[in-house]
């Protein structure tokens, strides 16, 4: 198969897009009111222009085989290529017409390769699932060597001292002088810098760098059933399980893909990659955003379930599970060692600090799960589900395209990446009811007209969830209860929760026989009751109609995905009744 997608952001002037172009956008640290001019509609998503264009290609096979009575093996494997290019220009702070202070800009041709062997081994006492993944990835381009130390503890210092094993073991010499002082006292050349020094600098550069190695995970997996008795069994299941990084993590402002210079415009033309025409990373001090890491690899879980399930008289059934997951080497943002580079390599800066994505992140997911369900008996129409949940997911801090707005607005600081907190993503407590009304040929009520019930059936469900986690507003200034960028919360991050949600749904089904084809009719309303429920909350309230707004972490856009520049409305409420109808013919 092939799937693509082209997308393109930018804000629009008169119907024009404005292009890397803005005029102190919708909402903007400097400028918290929607520009509009006298008379010219100014509409859009604040200070960004760009978007991505990529195209994926991708090809798998499965085989299953009943090979005997007792096992039925599955093989497969699976291959996926993408082709991306992403381009995003961003502005800052009271920008207005002018050129923008981030350009990203890369390119690269991913690949992702998986294989799955799998024997289902059934007997009468026991069930047994075993099987293996194994996971191979490749992302294109070269990344840091050491991401934390820019350097690779290799800086001109060392290279002038002799001390850089496999670069230069010899001290630089002039006029007298070895080591730091030979390379500091040699005439400077036509880019102003001392020659040995700048030879020693680009000599220190040469291990910077290294291509990206391939991702690789063996993945065993494990499940086990066995009855206690005629009518109960439990189960057991555990594996391994990996998923890819977001290319995003990967490529962002690595350079991977660029051309120095001004074609691309995303690094000055000597500003390379030794051995390349690639850019380096941006290493300036005052870069707002994170650097990517091809060298990034596979993120891993480990989960664990056991559960216990049992017949209860004739037409009920219980069932009680457990389950744990673990969760590492998630992608996360830390700030990088403080090595000072005489050489000033990378953009100018003798001592860079900068952000960079590394695999040290962790997640903890743990809860049990209790069902009781009826189901129709022979001559019943009436049915139900009763479930209820209960987890609790932690983590060490937010992902990393929350990360540096969760420290601008004091959520969270860099010293606590090692602290386990509340999830974003924890729902806590989750309760869900079902509810049918089924009618068979020999079941219908002995009325007339009761015959268009016959192969038909009405179903109810209702969902409630717990809020999710927000981070309140507690601020320790006087500012009436705003969050600034200098201000430090006096909450933890996530340690409130929003108002719960819930749902309602409504399904009518019917099947006819009609010569040697059975039609399937389907009326399906989503949301019957149109309860609107709050999304996001306004963080010194807790709920969607009252509050002040945090612009260091505004949402642009409501929940159907249109822009929105009014100040007047919440854009956090979610609502709407949805009407689906289906047909489907088996012959």
């Amino acid at each position: 198969g092939q799937t693509g997608l082209r997308r393109l952001t930018c804000n629009i002037w008169q119907g024009v897009c404005t292009t890397d172009h803005y005029w102190r956008g919708n909402f903007n640290d400097a400028f918290i009111a929607p520009f509009t001019p006298v008379g010219f509609p100014y509409v859009g998503t604040d200070l960004f222009y760009g978007g991505e264009d990529y195209t994926t290609h991708s090809a798998r096979l499965d085989l299953a085989s009943q090979l005997t009575d007792h096992h039925k093996v599955l093989i497969g494997g699976s291959f996926t290529r993408h082709i991306i290019t992403y381009k995003e220009a961003q502005g800052g702070g009271a920008n207005s017409g002018v050129a923008p202070i981030i350009n990203q800009i890369w390119r690269a041709n991913p690949t992702e390769i998986a294989s799955y062997l799998q024997d289902n081994i059934e007997y009468d006492f026991l069930t047994i699932n075993v099987g293996v993944r194994y996971d191979y990835g490749k992302a294109q381009g070269k990344g840091f060597t050491n991401p934390l130390n820019a350097t690779n503890g290799t800086t001109a210092r060392e290279v002038c001292n002799g001390t850089a094993p496999g670069i230069s073991e010899t001290p630089f010499t002039y006029q007298g002088q070895t080591g730091v002082l030979a390379c500091l006292a040699s005439p400077q050349g036509a880019n102003g810098k001392p020659v040995l020094l700048d030879s020693a600098t680009h000599l220190a550069q040469v291990d910077d760098f290294k291509s990206a190695k391939p991702r690789t995970a063996f993945s065993p997996r494990i499940g086990l059933s066995f009855p206690l008795t005629e009518q109960s069994a439990m189960w057991f299941n555990a594996g391994r399980y990996t998923q890819n990084p977001l290319y995003s993590y990967v490529y962002r402002n690595s350079g991977v893909g660029t051309v120095a210079g001004p074609a691309d415009g995303f690094c000055a033309a000597n500003a390379v990659k030794p051995g390349t025409n690639e850019c380096h990373p941006p290493l300036s001090f005052n870069n707002p955003d994170f650097i990517g890491n091809p060298n990034l690899l596979l993120e891993e879980a480990t989960a664990y379930e056991v559960g216990y399930s049992a017949n209860v008289g004739r037409n009920y059934a219980v069932q009680v599970s457990v389950f744990n997951r673990d969760e590492s080497g998630l992608t996360g943002i830390r700030t990088n060692d403080a090595i000072q580079d005489i050489g000033a390599t990378y953009n100018g800066v003798s001592l860079p600090q900068y952000q960079v994505a590394v695999n040290q992140d962790f997640l903890t997911n743990r809860g049990i799960s209790v069902r009781l369900d009826r189901q129709p008996g022979r001559n019943s129409v009436w049915g139900y589900g009763i479930n209820y949940g209960w987890e609790r997911t932690t983590e060490n801090s937010p992902p990393p395209d929350r990360a540096n707005e969760a420290q601008d607005a004091g959520e969270i600081n860099q010293g606590s990446t090692l602290r386990e907190l509340v999830s974003s993503g924890d729902r806590s407590h989750s309760f869900n009811v079902s509810l049918t009304l089924a009618y068979r040929q020999n079941n219908v009520p002995k009325i007339w007209g009761a015959g268009v019930l016959k192969n038909s059936s009405f179903g109810l469900t209702y969902s409630w969830a717990a809020g999710q986690p927000y981070t309140p507003n507690r601020s320790n200034n006087n500012s009436g209860g705003v969050v600034t960028n200098n201000t430090q919360r006096t909450s933890d991050l996530n340690s409130g929760r929003g108002p719960s949600t819930q749902q309602a749904n409504l399904s009518y089904r019917k099947s006819l026989q009609i010569g040697n084809a059975q039609y399937g009719l389907s009326f399906i309303v989503t949301n019957v009751f149109n309860i609107q429920n709050c999304l996001q909350v306004y963080s010194n309230t807790g709920d969607c109609n009252t509050g002040l707004r945090e612009f260091s972490q505004r949402r642009v856009g409501n929940s159907s995905g249109s822009s929105s520049t009014n100040l007047d409305q919440p854009e956090f409420r979610s609502a709407g009744r949805r009407f689906s109808t289906g047909i489907t013919v088996n012959f």
